[in-house]
């Protein structure tokens, strides 16, 4: 633990060469990962680390330091590091620290780094041997599990004190069908912000079975035809969302003239049954925070209002650069890294129609039940994403599932081409990691959605 006396004597060094601003940000972490393949437990590890990075601002110009330590003397070389970059400038002095009042945490029952690791080596066994009892056509079956329990404290010299603690876990399944020529894989898993109860809700049968199931229906899949088309994208799939808009309204992006988006606040984007919020504060979720990694507490940001762009999400340095407030979306990967604007739950909110009503209204089209990884470029909004789970659409019924499918398309004109806005709004409960340089935990849900025209990249001629 870094005591309040060291932060202060930290943020005066970091000052003494004359910066504007300094921020001193300390964490622990426990971690632990569990790694299953081809039937064996390949590994089980547990790794903690402790450390504090110090981060002076002067004008526009950034320097930090961090020390892998929270003995004084390398925190102190940590903060002189960082205070160079404002050699010879006038001196200001910290003010004294005053403790944020942050909203009590959800409750978490039984904190994931608790559980012995003979259970977790048992739980994702369940997990392999559900998977495999599916079908005989089942023979790659590889699971990871991790958790991570994180404490972190914030000062800044302008008297800021903020202090949290959160544990995240999660599962991912990933299986393989094989029949003669024949491959696909499937996905499943959860994660969130909640300790060993995630798994009330997602026990190990069910995401080795949902794995194994959607493998072995892919196996008879057709080939999915190229071309434009109406397309359905069933609950849940917001990654599409968080990737093709949600980066490109990240401030930082914008700023350097890196976004499609960028000259268009308070104009209409998207069709008006359009609405994006970016919420941390959804309990349990896998971007839900309190506050931020920089202090600022955590709120809910309209982005898209009704077809209209109505913000961005910023942290301190690109909020002070558009003349406005941080949305409290500085986030970091560690102590070794500077914060920087990261999405946290990107939400599509629901509308008003009937997800059956609008199946069942499409004469012909592609319907997305799983989404997978994808291509994105925020200047232009153009984006590539792969289809793990896609079905043909006919007479308003699934017909047959296709495979080798993507999604091509830009992410204004699919905001604009949406015509019907399901009320089923859920959450991805696989959730996962954003990258961005450095690797934060995200969540993106979103309900029912059709666009009425997408382009599917397809193998049938």
């Amino acid at each position: 633990m870094i005591s309040e006396d060291t932060l202060l004597t930290l943020l005066d060094l970091a000052l003494s060469e004359g910066g504007d601003f300094a921020e001193v940000y300390y964490e622990s972490s426990e971690i632990n990962r569990v790694l299953m393949q081809d039937t064996r437990v390949k590994s089980c590890s547990y790794g903690n680390t402790i450390g504090a990075g110090v981060r002076v601002i002067k004008g526009e110009q950034i320097g930090y330091g961090c020390a892998s330590s929270v003995e004084l003397e390398p925190l102190k070389r940590a903060a002189l590091t960082a205070a160079r970059i404002a050699k010879d400038g006038k001196r200001f002095s910290p003010q004294d620290l005053h403790r944020s009042v942050i909203p009590t945490p959800p409750m978490i029952e039984r904190p994931s780094g608790e559980v012995p690791a003979s259970e977790k080596t048992d739980f994702v066994k369940r997990v392999d041997r559900s998977a495999r009892d599916v079908d005989a056509r089942i023979k790659d079956v590889d699971i990871s599990y991790y958790d991570q329990t994180r404490h972190f404290i914030i000062a800044n010299s302008e008297g800021v004190l903020a202090e949290d603690g959160v544990v995240y876990t999660t599962l991912r399944v990933r299986t393989l069908a094989i029949d003669g020529q024949k491959r696909h894989p499937g996905l499943s898993g959860c994660s969130g912000h909640r300790g060993w109860e995630l798994f009330d809700d997602s026990p190990p049968e069910t995401l080795g079975r949902e794995s194994a199931d959607m493998a072995i229906r892919m196996l008879d899949a057709r080939e999915a035809p190229a071309g434009p088309m109406p397309v359905i994208i069933g609950k849940g799939n917001a990654v599409i969302i968080h990737e093709a808009v949600g980066h490109g309204l990240e401030a930082d992006i914008v700023q350097k003239g890196r976004s499609v988006y960028g000259d268009k606040l308070g104009e209409v984007i998207a069709s008006p049954l359009v609405t994006i919020v970016d919420d941390p504060t959804r309990p349990f979720k896998g971007g839900s925070i309190r506050v931020d990694d920089e202090g600022t507490l955590a709120q809910s940001t309209l982005l898209v209002e009704n077809g209209v762009l109505q913000g961005f999400l910023y942290d301190r340095i690109t909020a002070q650069r558009a003349g406005t407030a941080s949305t409290g979306n500085g986030r970091r990967q560690s102590s070794e890294f500077y914060p920087i604007p990261r999405m946290t739950n990107t939400c599509f909110l629901e509308g008003d129609d009937d997800p059956e009503e609008i199946l069942g209204e499409t004469a012909r089209g592609f319907y997305v039940k799983k989404i997978g990884g994808g291509q994105v470029n925020p200047a232009s909004g153009d984006f590539v994403f792969e289809v793990l789970e896609g079905w043909l659409v006919e007479n308003g019924r699934l017909l047959y599932p296709l495979r080798e499918a993507s999604l091509i398309g830009n992410g204004l004109e699919i905001l604009q081409n949406i015509d019907r806005v399901g009320n089923d709004f859920g959450f991805d409960r696989q959730g996962g990691f954003c990258g961005k340089g450095q690797l934060v935990p995200v969540g993106f849900g979103q309900p029912t959605i059709r666009v009425k025209k997408m382009t599917i990249g397809g193998t049938k001629k």
